[in-house]
């Protein structure tokens, strides 16, 4: 951004329409540098400065992230530009700006558990989410639940983006209006809560480089879709688990933490497959993979060179019969200090359903480190009798197996959302 930074026509009108709105969820969405969040941090501060003793709250997925973005860059330009005749007194010890009128404004990310504990025991007047799409859907409605400050400001949360798939959570809930919990529509009264307003670079050439723009013409069509035209991309096709995005589900915050391992296990003597996770407030860190060709010993000696020994197991329930030397998968499992759980299959189709969802809603963020099963995730894709192409490519679908087993013992579909159960 800019050290100066004027509004332009696009965003007074966007302006203009939040304050005319009566929506208390808005979406900023769009191509890069379009000024969204520049006017979502403006608005913010209108509000702090309107009510005193008010708080208000910008996060990001990872603290770092909005310490850079926010805090030093973005909220400094607003203010330099816009109320250059504002006292603020800066706490760097907390993050946040102190206003005259005693309101705060502060940043905070997403990715430490004790940092969002602490959150919870606050409340707030405003929650601004940057990069929404980085930021689980659970997550952010956690986060509303401190929308409980006791003032005259009507409470509201801001989003900013842009676009990734039309299979989001985000993309369901502000353009379909749909429940992305349940899949369910939005009743009227429910809709007129959400608000959305598409800004693209095009409408900001006042405050762009000229090269900046040149530069997003000559990116790669999916690209220049997403960060130039600020669409969604609507191809899901093909891909059976079409909710995974690597930019949204693939960070480094995805390591493994204190308390239970968790692995989602699949039997198989020439891909046996395993996907080591931590549970948290939000949703699954999976941090390691494992596959392998042999049997369910070796099984075994991987895990515990991975360090999970004593880890619960959620696997294929088909292990609890299958024989590897005369003993059950299970079995082998139990006596090599695992705690074993498993539920009866389900359907595949239920499955991989489930599966979308926890991808759509956020609840899972994968590992770098974890190549093989960010691959069958991109690769994986129906047949043309609606079934799972595991001919074309044998190796996959068995990590993605490991991780849906995980899935349907954590999060699983309701029962009315089972059989023909569709997110897409």
């Amino acid at each position: 951004m800019p050290e100066m930074f004027s509004k332009t026509v696009a965003q007074r009108k966007a302006i203009d329409k939040i304050a005319n709105s009566e929506a208390t969820n808005i979406m900023l969405f769009g191509g890069a540098r379009a000024g969204k969040s520049a006017i979502a941090v403006y608005i913010v501060i209108v509000r702090a400065c309107l009510t005193p003793n008010s708080n208000h709250i910008i996060v990001r997925n990872t603290f770092n992230a909005v310490k850079n973005s926010m805090f030093m860059e973005t909220i400094p330009v607003i203010l330099n530009g816009f109320f250059p005749d504002l006292p603020v007194k800066w706490d760097k010890t907390n993050y946040r700006i102190i206003l005259p009128n005693e309101s705060t404004i502060r940043v905070s990310g997403l990715d430490d558990q004790k940092r969002v504990e602490s959150l919870l025991g606050l409340q707030f007047s405003t929650i601004l989410v940057e990069e929404c799409n980085q930021v689980a859907w659970v997550a952010v409605q956690r986060l509303k639940t401190r929308l409980a400050e006791k003032n005259n400001l009507v409470k509201k949360t801001f989003y900013t983006q842009n676009p990734t798939k039309t299979s989001s959570a985000y993309y369901q809930v502000f353009e379909q209006q749909i429940d992305p919990i349940d899949g369910e529509a939005f009743d009227p009264d429910t809709a007129k809560d959400y608000l959305s307003i598409k800004m693209n670079p095009l409408d900001n050439i006042e405050n762009i480089d000229p090269n900046f723009l040149n530069m997003l013409e000559k990116l790669p069509e999916k690209e220049k879709l997403r960060f130039l035209s600020g669409e969604y991309d609507k191809d899901n096709s093909g891909a059976a688990v079409y909710s995974f995005n690597k930019e949204e589900h693939v960070s480094d915050i995805a390591k493994r933490l204190e308390g239970t391992d968790y692995v989602g296990s699949d039997f198989n003597i020439d891909w046996n497959s395993d996907v080591l996770a931590s549970q948290h407030a939000n949703g699954l860190y999976v941090w390691d993979e494992i596959q392998i060709a042999g049997d369910t010993f070796k099984k075994c000696d991987e895990l515990k060179r991975k360090g999970v020994s004593g880890a619960t197991v959620i696997c294929d329930s088909t292990g609890k019969a299958r024989r590897t030397s005369g003993k059950s998968d299970h079995v082998i499992l139990k006596n090599a200090g695992f705690h074993v759980k498993f539920k009866t299959n389900p359907a595949v189709k239920d499955k991989i359903a489930n599966l979308n969802r926890c991808f759509t809603l956020g609840l899972i963020k994968i590992n770098p480190r974890c190549k093989k099963l960010i691959r069958d995730l991109t690769q994986l894709e129906w047949n043309d009798k609606e079934q799972l192409d595991q001919k074309t490519d044998p190796s996959l679908s068995h990590l993605v197996d490991s991780l849906a087993y995980l899935c349907w013992s954590l999060y699983p579909l309701s029962s009315n959302q089972t059989s023909n159960a569709s997110f897409s």
